[in-house]
């Protein structure tokens, strides 16, 4: 369940001044963080219904005792959703709702990429599906070998079609720090704490209810069809009363968090004001800058933090961010402390859009985050070239020389004017 990404970074190559090619970077792997949306989801959009036809909403199910908050009443701070149970039976569901119209037809789709981040007693995630099954005489809601549970959509019966959900459970308690699970290339059957996996909670094709046997992709084979009406985690049925939070739920290209979204604080002063200061402040923190600039991922027109073009912005994804408590991180380049944003931190890294960098002169430069909350720093060294231009007039004359003898000359010249540098590389109920 892999992901293709086709980068927009386009450059000029030569073979004579006649001939223009350009070229698109293809990666091929997991969703990268560039290609995440990020949003934050408030308590206000948390309903109790499933969607309608055409629609896509919050839902939250709580049974026997079971209740949700989205709060900071967690053991770091940080806004998360919490699920509370009162005992063995309570169970808390946080589904995303897929209405008619609206419903995935591929769980590659919502897999890839796909991870969520939980502290507390077992949290696992689920699909909730209708499905057609790939031998509907054997297997269908008047199965001859085993008949399935019939779906029923809304109260409306779904004629051939059967339900389930296909639970991914990890069996496993975390306490003090959030536990992240990755699904998109999970596909072993689950075999109990220690060995997550999934299991399906109503018969599919030839597995059983609550058989651990399949693997996911063996359980999608057992379906000719299904679309899938809702997705999310869910605690309880059988876990011991107590409480769960549920930091971050990423799927179908976007990472869910939960809370109202903050408002930064004004910029502090820097901590240093120059490059002197700050290369005393590089030595007295023990900042490995090199390090550092590696976590830094550019995005936006400058992609090569070796050759910096001022005329554009420097924008990109600071990964791994030092301290979770921070919201906002302050900006500022160096040689002189120049204060260029406050950023995002989003799934723990910092995005980094907008910054200026047309004051800067030739040569190497700092960029310098620091937390508003926590205080961290890092630091990010990169290298701005000369502001020099092509205009047509330019390239016209350069392509004169050529048809007259000065091919060389022309290119070489060419070359220097643009600055050119290397590429950088329910319905049913669910527990």
């Amino acid at each position: 369940m892999n992901a293709t990404v086709t980068s927009p970074r386009r450059r000029l190559a030569f073979g004579a001044l006649t001939a223009v090619a350009s070229a698109a970077l293809l990666l091929t792997g997991a969703v990268p963080a560039s290609a995440v949306t990020s949003k934050l989801v408030p308590e206000s959009e948390i309903g109790s219904a499933y969607a309608g036809d055409g629609e896509v909403v919050w839902l939250a199910e709580e049974w026997s005792g079971g209740t949700h908050a989205v709060t900071t009443d967690v053991f770091d701070g940080r806004p998360a959703l919490k699920m509370m149970r009162s005992g063995t039976s309570s169970v808390v569901n946080l589904f995303r709702s897929y209405g008619v119209g609206e419903r995935p037809t591929a769980a590659a789709g919502l897999l890839d990429g796909a991870s969520y981040s939980y502290a507390g007693a077992n949290v696992n995630f689920q699909l909730a599906m209708f499905y057609t099954p790939a031998d509907l005489s054997a297997y269908g809601p008047a199965g001859t070998v085993s008949a399935c549970t019939q779906a029923v959509d809304n109260g409306v019966p779904r004629p051939d079609m059967c339900f389930t959900i296909l639970k991914f459970e990890t069996g496993q308690t975390t306490t003090g720090a959030y536990a992240t699970i990755r699904l998109e290339n999970a596909q072993v059957p689950y075999g109990g704490p220690g060995n997550p996996g999934w299991w399906p909670t109503k018969s599919v094709g030839s597995y059983a209810a609550n058989s651990r046997t399949g693997t996911l992709d063996q359980l999608l084979a057992q379906m000719d069809s299904y679309e899938i009406y809702a997705a999310g985690v869910s605690v309880g049925s059988g876990t011991a009363a107590g409480e769960s939070w549920l930091l971050d739920l990423t799927f179908g290209g976007t990472s869910y968090g939960f809370g109202s979204a903050p408002s930064p604080a004004a910029a502090a002063t820097p901590p240093a004001a120059d490059t002197g200061e700050l290369e005393q402040l590089i030595t007295d923190e023990g900042l490995d800058v090199p390090q550092q600039t590696s976590n830094f991922v550019p995005t936006g027109s400058n992609t090569d933090l070796g050759g910096v073009d001022p005329t554009a912005p420097l924008e990109g994804q600071y990964q791994n961010w030092t301290d979770p408590t921070d919201a906002f991180v302050d900006g500022y380049t160096f040689s002189t402390a120049t204060y260029v944003g406050t950023f995002r931190v989003v799934n723990g890294n910092v995005v980094v859009s907008g910054a200026n960098v047309a004051h800067l002169s030739k040569g190497t430069h700092y960029l310098l985050l620091r937390g508003q909350t926590s205080g961290a720093v890092a630091v990010v060294r990169f290298t701005v070239l000369g502001a020099l231009a092509v205009t047509g007039a330019d390239v016209a004359r350069l392509a004169w020389t050529a048809t007259v003898g000065g091919v060389a000359v022309a290119s070489g010249a060419l070359l220097m004017v643009m600055g050119y540098r290397r590429p950088a590389r329910g319905r049913h109920r669910t527990a």
